[in-house]
């Protein structure tokens, strides 16, 4: 999605959505590692070991991902802040802001297939 011309402050709702959003996204990967844990104290079977495993490394991942991209966030925040919430947000913030909005789908995209793959899993292995 490309931004075209824009207030501002049409941004700064936007960050502050995506924020929350990560905010949220952090909790779940955290739900789920909990839920893992239960897994590997309840069960000694290899196969579903190696799973788990596999699910504890890609939480890990997605976990420092939501770091990353809230570090993004925040700096494109003080960049924000440094402007008008009334003007037009000229191309270099509009540029910023689009690559923004392309990182956050992407993160939703794979995220949501890690969960799908991740419930799948609970739901036929136990």
């Amino acid at each position: 999605m490309e931004v075209k011309s824009c207030k501002v402050k049409d941004l700064d709702f936007d960050k502050k959505l995506w924020l929350n959003e990560l905010g949220y996204y952090k909790e779940e990967v955290r739900l789920h590692n909990e839920k893992l844990e239960d897994v590997v104290t309840s069960s000694q079977d290899r196969e579903i070991m190696r799973h788990v495993e596999h699910f504890q490394n890609q939480l890990i991942r997605h976990a420092e991902v939501i770091d990353e991209l809230r570090h993004d966030v925040k700096a494109h925040e003080n960049v924000i802040e440094s402007y008008n919430g009334d003007e037009e947000a000229n191309d270099d913030l509009l540029q910023g802001h689009d690559g923004l909005v392309q990182q956050m789908d992407r993160f939703r995209s794979i995220y949501a297939e890690l969960k799908d793959k991740f419930h799948r899993f609970m739901n036929e292995k136990l």
